[in-house]
């Protein structure tokens, strides 16, 4: 009779100890898989971030543009009204030249400061 016992209580703590396994794997293996996806998370943030950041970028050159532009148009503005208080002949008198397209995308690629 106490061999049965001691055989009962010895299958009984294999049955606990495989049970103790089976959970302990289970448990690394979701740790692991949680790993995974934390990593993946990870990547895909800072492919957001640089997706941003070059946007950033793309819309300062844009403001950069505009600002050098408006510069541009506020210096002929200031030049009219310069040459029309200086000026006794009208400022359409004589034949207004274009400015050349070089001279336009330099102006506007190359602006004198940020405001």
């Amino acid at each position: 009779m106490r061999v049965v016992v001691v055989m009962v209580v010895i299958l009984v703590m294999m049955m606990i100890m495989m049970v103790t396994v089976d959970v302990i794997v289970m448990v690394v293996m979701i740790l692991m898989v949680t790993m995974v996806v934390m990593r993946m998370m990870m990547v895909k943030c800072l492919e957001l971030k640089t997706s941003l950041l070059a946007r950033q970028r793309g819309t300062q050159s844009s403001l950069d543009r505009l600002r050098a532009l408006l510069r541009l148009i506020q210096g002929e503005q200031m030049l009219q009204v310069t040459m029309t208080t200086t000026s006794p002949a009208p400022l359409l008198a004589g034949p207004w030249t274009k400015p050349s397209a070089a001279a336009m995308h330099s102006a506007l690629q190359h602006p004198q400061g940020h405001n």
